[in-house]
């Protein structure tokens, strides 16, 4: 037996450290020259190699090419720091590099806090091993502080911690020069690799900076006194998304506003002027501004006004694409429609279109009866006799001039250009039962009008259904592994080229190709026998026609995975970019994230890969069940967060042209989930709509901590006896409990401790609701005493005052994901959790919830004294079938 309990009970107050100051600091105010000077009066100039001064504010930052360009510190004996240590920079990267930069410290053996070709700050101790690491987005200034206490790793940015790791040791080793833009490394990837951007007031400290004053730090150390603006044009929403920074000048005001005039380049009259907040001191924010003009270039200014003006004014230049017209008439709708042809004359044909590249065409007649057919004869669809009818059909046809006929008089036609839509994947029923099966009828009802591509598994029993789906014009591929993946010795193309070319996939006629599992950068042993094996296949006559695509994440970076991905894209083929995004605390915060996830990282593919956009299947991952789940906080409506993602892709100027769309998996998600899924491809990608699929909000109005992060504030307790309710901690229960990837959010929970005496009931108002509609009650909850016993637990969840939809309740008995390990529990020796929900329909503004620990009023449901961990309580709009 497991078990680790901290008891939120007792609230410790301890004092903050002796504000002790840095043992070494660069203001690189020097605005020229080849030195930095210490401004502690330390002796520890650094001698300025290449890099240059750029102005910054009221003074100046350091700039550096990415090539060459780097600061040696010195090896002063008081910067051998090896019990604690605080690295922070104020950091501004313009290009990824082609390796791990470093940005500021001595080696990995040591301490040094990198830039990886991933986009990612890390934050290593004492070995490659012992880090932490975070996003850090392009093109923005970042205040990052990478910090070591003898026991904790602590990777903060902007303020907040955003990465943390138990440290493999106590000591730090003494390493040797400390660099700015590069470090010591041995790797031949971290040796020549060179941070490329601005670097400013970089600090080194003994001691390990508390998260209060890296806050301070954050506010305080980088004031430019002038407001920060960027604009991304939506030309398909007739929209600008306009980021307004405000950190530069300190404290605002309540109130403060930014005031934006826009205005066509070199002209004096204004087009647009608005004004955008309110702005909250220190924090980014991003807004939509209505904008609607001719093609060409224009000007943004925005100052900040709080009533009166403070700081100095930004501008931004952006150009603005005019209205979305493709070529010879065609109407681009957004980055994944192009309409071809859309007529409302009555009449039989011929229509003709222009097909601007090879790709999917979606066709949808409306009509009383008849055939629609191509030019060459081959029936696209057939409307019922009778009242009016609609029908739809997809195919893959080549870039060129299409015809279009019909047999009898159509009263609506539309034609469009539509990306890839993938579907993973047939057979995969889900891990909770009570969900499914996701079988071939489910998924005609609510999920394949929408696809027009199946992964399947090639096998004799799923042929009867690939056979059906061929016959619609669709395509049909078989997922497989990477031959040899996981193995540390190499792979031989041979061995490679027989596995992929034996399988069905490629081998069965009526099949299309393979979608193969998995690849990432690195310059792995399997890459070179993969690498050639795929360029067999490129040059066999008998597989033309096939496809080959591999599920990959970033690939770029490494000259292993890089000359892989060019023979992949070489051949002609596509590839599935895995997005596997978890949700963020807040709305802002999951704008930031995607920003960076999804445009940013679309932008690093273009740069190492020029045209990959074009091939690119952006596979969002929908996990959203047990065993594992990327719908890691109850907060959030993971619909809501779902469409934030296909829209972004749907208008972001870096999709522009993008292949195709997929989600993955299937078996973990719930049924709720993938329906949703199959209404945005519906929305996105076939009807070409611009705006959100649903207004409800990201942050979830109905219940307060779900997760008891703040204990049991929010919740009434009724105790059936002294000490049988209170809050308690975990280190990994929400890794066990299937939360991707691992975080401590949800290691926190309602612990009930089981009494003879009655049930142990917390209560709470669930708020605006809305009558009439459906909603779904989730929690989980698990035997903290006892976690590798599997059991149903007699816990009861109910909601009072409104009507409670009994055929949607789901009790669920599961074990952690198998690859979810916290010892002592791993693949084989499971830990057990219990996963409920219930769907209700609201009869008015408000209800109640009530959770116990019995079953009922009558029977305990378990052995008195059994500890009850329950969490992730959550109350989110249900999308009905």
């Amino acid at each position: 037996m497991c078990r680790t309990l901290t008891l939120v009970g007792l609230l410790l107050t301890v004092g903050l450290p002796a504000q002790e100051g840095p043992i070494l600091r660069y203001a690189c105010d020097e605005g020229e020259g080849a030195i930095l000077r210490d401004s502690t009066g330390g002796n520890h100039e650094g001698r300025v190699e290449g890099a240059t001064f750029e102005p910054f504010g009221e003074g100046w930052a350091l700039r550096l090419d990415g090539v060459d360009d780097f600061v040696d510190c010195g090896v002063a004996p008081d910067l051998d720091l090896r019990g604690a240590v605080s690295v922070e920079a104020w950091v501004y990267p313009e290009a990824l590099p082609a390796g791990e930069a470093g940005i500021v410290g001595k080696d990995y053996e040591s301490y040094v806090l990198t830039y990886y070709r991933d986009g990612q700050a890390w934050w290593y101790i004492a070995g490659g091993g012992n880090n932490c690491h975070a996003p850090l987005a392009l093109n923005a200034w970042h205040h990052v502080v990478g910090t070591f206490d003898g026991e904790l790793l602590r990777l903060y940015v902007d303020g907040r911690l955003a990465g943390s790791k138990t440290s493999s040791t106590s000591r730090i080793a003494p390493g040797g020069n400390l660099w700015i833009g590069k470090s010591a490394g041995t790797e031949e990837f971290t040796r020549g690799a060179h941070f490329c951007g601005q670097v400013d007031e970089v600090r080194l400290y003994d001691r390990a900076l508390t998260p209060d004053e890296v806050r301070e730090h954050h506010r305080s150390t980088h004031l430019s006194h002038e407001l920060g603006v960027s604009v991304r044009p939506y030309p398909y929403m007739k929209q600008l998304l306009v980021r307004i920074d405000p950190r530069g000048l300190g404290a605002l005001e309540e109130g403060a506003q930014a005031e934006v005039t826009i205005r066509r380049a070199g002209a004096g009259r204004p087009l647009v002027t608005t004004r955008l907040g309110p702005l909250t001191s220190w924090e980014t924010a991003s807004y939509w501004v209505d904008f609607d003009a001719g093609a060409g270039e224009h000007e943004l200014a925005a100052r900040a006004i709080a009533p009166q003006p403070v700081g100095r004014p930004a501008q931004a230049a952006f150009a603005w694409p005019g209205p979305a017209k493709g070529e010879r008439g065609m109407r681009r709708l957004n980055n994944l429609v192009t309409e071809l042809l859309a007529t409302e004359e009555p009449g039989r044909g011929p229509w003709r279109f222009e097909n601007p590249r090879d790709g999917w065409v979606f066709v949808r007649a409306s009509g009383s009866g008849g055939t629609v057919a191509l030019q060459a004869g081959e029936a696209l669809l057939a409307l019922a006799e009778g009242d009016e009818a609609t029908a739809e059909a997809m195919r893959w046809l080549p870039q060129g001039p299409h015809t279009l006929t019909s047999d009898a008089e159509l009263s609506r036609l539309t034609v469009r250009a539509i990306p890839e839509l993938l579907f993973a994947k047939f057979g995969a029923n889900p891990h909770v039962p009570d969900f499914g099966p996701y079988d071939w009828p489910f998924l005609q009802r609510h999920v394949l009008p929408n696809l027009n591509t199946m992964v399947g598994n090639g096998s004799p029993e799923q042929r009867p259904f690939a056979e059906e789906w061929k016959g619609q014009g669709k395509r049909w591929i078989v997922e497989c592994m990477a031959y040899g993946l996981g193995k540390s010795e190499a792979v031989t193309a041979d061995q490679a080229e027989a596995f992929w070319s034996g399988n069905p996939g490629m081998a069965d006629p009526l099949l299309d190709g393979l979608i193969v599992d998995e690849f990432w950068s690195g310059d792995m042993p399997q890459y070179p026998g993969w690498t050639e094996a795929v360029q067999r296949m490129n040059a066999k006559e008998a597989l033309r026609g096939k496809s080959y695509y591999p599920y990959c994440g970033s690939m770029y970076g490494s000259p292993a995975s890089e000359a892989f991905m060019r023979a992949v894209l070489t051949g002609g083929h596509r590839f599935a970019l895995e997005r596997y995004l978890p949700e963020q605390r807040g709305e802002k915060a999951a704008q930031a994230y995607l920003d960076s996830a999804l445009t940013q990282e679309a932008q690093r593919w273009e740069q190492a890969f020029p045209g990959a956009v074009s091939r690119m299947v952006v596979c969002f991952g929908y996990f959203s069940a047990p065993p594992e789940s990327l719908d890691v906080d109850p907060t959030v409506d993971h619909k809501v967060y779902l469409d934030m993602q296909f829209h972004l892709v749907a208008n972001d100027p870096a999709f522009a042209g993008v292949a195709g769309l997929m989600t993955y998996l299937c078996s973990y998600a719930d049924e709720e989930t993938v329906r949703w899924a199959g209404r945005l491809f519906r929305h996105y990608a076939l009807e070409g709509r611009a705006e959100r699929l649903t207004q409800d909000p990201y942050t979830l109005p109905h219940l307060a901590n779900g997760d008891f992060e703040a204990g049991t504030q929010g919740w009434e307790l009724t105790p059936a006896e002294e000490g049988g309710i209170s809050a308690g901690s975990s280190s990994g229960f929400s890794w066990l409990e299937g939360r991707y990837p691992r975080t401590s959010q949800g290691d926190t929970f309602l612990l009930l401790k089981r009494s003879a005496r009655g049930p142990n009931r917390v209560s709470q108002a669930i708020r605006r609701l809305t009558a009439g509609r459906l909603y779904s009650l989730r929690l989980f909850c698990a035997d903290v005493g006892d976690l590798g016993r599997q059991q149903e637990l007699g816990v009861s969840a109910r909601v009072i005052g409104a009507e409670v939809l009994p055929d949607r309740q789901i009790r669920h008995v599961f074990p952690n994901c198998y690859s979810h390990h916290l010892a002592p529990y791993d693949d084989k020796n499971r830990a057990w959790m219990n996963y409920h929900r219930l769907v209700f329909r609201a009869t008015d503004e408000e209800a109640t919830l009530e959770i116990a620990d019995w079953p009922d009023q009558q029977t305990p449901g378990g052995p008195v004294g059994q500890p009850v961990a329950v969490n992730f309580v959550q109350v989110q709009p249900y999308d009905a079938p």
